[in-house]
């Protein structure tokens, strides 16, 4: 499932590149669970193969949108402190250190506020 997000992730780097538009339907897309991860995958790699920094960025940044809609709202202590630990570092916007949120968008070319957005309006509450 990771590789699924990895997959929109780039492939949401492709939309907004260009400095195109992207549907609201389609932007929240990326924080779904994507099924067709195979098909996502080859439509995203004929063109371009991330170098293996990009592609370590692009898991960092997976695992941290997976962490913030796992742990929202949990229960127990250790949900709690993991989902204020990714939200600390996803809304900061810090570029001192090279896995920040910040630098792992850019590096990605996707606009850490778009991220953020969509991140705020799947919350529930």
């Amino acid at each position: 499932m990771g590789s699924a997000r990895c997959a929109s992730i780039r492939d949401l780097k492709q939309d907004f590149c260009g400095g195109g538009s992207v549907s609201e339907e389609k932007a929240l897309g990326l924080f779904e669970d994507d099924t067709t991860i195979g098909q996502e995958y080859d439509k995203v790699f004929l063109d371009r193969r991330l170098t293996p920094e990009e592609e370590l960025m692009a898991a960092v940044l997976d695992e941290a949108i997976a962490d913030y809609q796992r742990y929202w709202g949990g229960a127990s202590r250790r949900s709690r402190k993991r989902f204020a630990e990714v939200e600390r570092w996803i809304f900061t916007d810090d570029t001192d250190w090279i896995f920040s949120f910040v630098n792992c968008c850019e590096v990605l070319g996707i606009k850490p506020e778009y991220v953020r957005q969509g991140l705020a309006r799947a919350r529930p509450g």
